[in-house]
C-alpha cells in the first residue's frame, strides 16, 4: 500500500519509502552486531554510524547503488577540497569498509570481489 494511510480522523499519516525502511534496518542490525561482540565503546559505534550516514547524503545514494565513483569524488572531496588528514580519511575508509563486509561476505581473510553496492567501496590498502 502506498501514498497516504489514515489514522484518527483529520490525521494524515505518511508511508515511508521502502529504501529508507531497509537502509535504516540495514544500520540497525550493523550496530546490534557490533554492539554484540562486546568489543567497541558506543562513541566507535556512533562514530561509524556518522560516517555511512555522511557518505551516503554526499553520494545521494542508498549502500546498494554506491559505485567506486561515488566513493573517488568523496575521497577527493575529503582531502583536496576539506584537507582532511591521511589519518581521518582512513577512519572514514575503515568505517565504509566495516559497514560494507557483511553486505558482499568479506572478512579480513576473505577478500573476493563482487559487482556493485557496498563492493565498489572496497578498495586495495583498506586495512
Amino acid at each position: 500500500m502506498s501514498g497516504p494511510l489514515s489514522g484518527a480522523p483529520g490525521d494524515v499519516i505518511t508511508q515511508p519509502h521502502a529504501e529508507d525502511a531497509v537502509f535504516e534496518a540495514m544500520l540497525d542490525g550493523w550496530a546490534r552486531q557490533q554492539r554484540g561482540t562486546g568489543r567497541f565503546q558506543q562513541s566507535t559505534l556512533l562514530f561509524r554510524e556518522q560516517i555511512v550516514r555522511r557518505f551516503a547524503a554526499f553520494s545521494g545514494a542508498y549502500p546498494w547503488q554506491w559505485s567506486r565513483e561515488h566513493f573517488d569524488l568523496w575521497i577527493a572531496q575529503l582531502t583536496v577540497e576539506l584537507r582532511r588528514a591521511e589519518s581521518t580519511v582512513r577512519g572514514y575508509q575503515s568505517a565504509l569498509r566495516i559497514f560494507c563486509e557483511p553486505a558482499i561476505g568479506t572478512s579480513p581473510s576473505s577478500r573476493s570481489s563482487t559487482p556493485g553496492g557496498c563492493a565498489a567501496r572496497r578498495r586495495p590498502g583498506w586495512t
